[in-house]
């Protein structure tokens, strides 16, 4: 399991830093049937619509 709190030594993303520690931990579980939550710093409707999504739900507060 990999836990990302915020960017701290990684590069800087190409998308917002939001987006990017949710998505970044997640690669590698996208398409197994997984239910991922975030709190409203975490979710926005561009990262609902992103290929994240497949068969993975995203719920955000």
């Amino acid at each position: 399991m990999m836990v990302c709190i915020g960017a701290g030594a990684n590069p800087t993303p190409n998308e917002p830093l939001p987006d990017f520690v949710v998505k970044d931990p997640m690669k590698d579980l996208l398409n197994e049937r997984r239910h991922l939550l975030a709190n409203n710093w975490y979710s926005s409707v561009a990262l609902a619509e992103s290929p994240l999504q497949g068969i993975t739900h995203f719920i955000g507060t």
